[in-house]
């Protein structure tokens, strides 16, 4: 079990950290794109395809990080004033509702993919790219996030496993005094 949660938790925190170098790269490029517009030496092609998959990317990968961590968007105003056993039920319905729909949408994902990539289907706008280089995300972060629910559900001790990654990110900065 040791070894799928590091492993498991190592690929959550590597989806999140492509979506922060995507979110770094959409900054570089947009802002560059808006220096080079305004000193009149023209625009950069595919800016906006660039920035409309980059935002779907942050989102797709970012999920099961945010997950994780609890801190994906949730409205938990009924269950948060539930007592006891109401509260408990609250939260397994919430959680086997998750399980479905992640599990519906990796479903359906696989299809896609599986097909877009047999078909060797390509997007065609002001970049050209195979569509499965966007498809492939989604059957990812479905299985990703329908794993951590049904670890949250099994009661896991996974709070070391989860910080694991940030800590050791941490102790690398460099000690930094006001």
């Amino acid at each position: 079990m040791h070894l799928f949660l590091r492993s498991f938790y190592f690929l959550v925190n590597t989806c999140a950290v492509l979506a922060a170098i995507c979110v770094a790269l959409l900054i570089i490029i947009i802002g560059a794109e808006a220096i080079f517009r305004s000193l009149g030496w023209g625009l950069f092609r595919g800016v906006i395809d660039l920035s409309e998959y980059g935002l779907f990317v942050i989102a797709v990968l970012g999920a099961p990080w945010l997950l994780a961590r609890n801190k994906h968007i949730k409205v938990d105003f009924l269950a948060s004033n539930l007592k006891g056993a109401y509260k408990n039920g609250a939260q397994l319905i919430v959680n086997l509702l998750m399980l479905f729909i992640c599990g519906v949408i990796f479903y359906y994902s696989l299809i896609v993919l599986g097909e877009s990539f047999m078909r060797d289907e390509h997007i065609y706008k002001e970049l050209e790219f195979p569509d499965w280089w966007l498809q492939w995300q989604v059957p990812l972060s479905m299985s990703l996030m329908f794993i951590e629910v049904v670890l949250r559900m099994a009661k896991v001790e996974r709070d070391a496993y989860i910080m694991k990654f940030e800590a050791e990110a941490l102790a690398d900065l460099p000690n930094v005094e006001a």
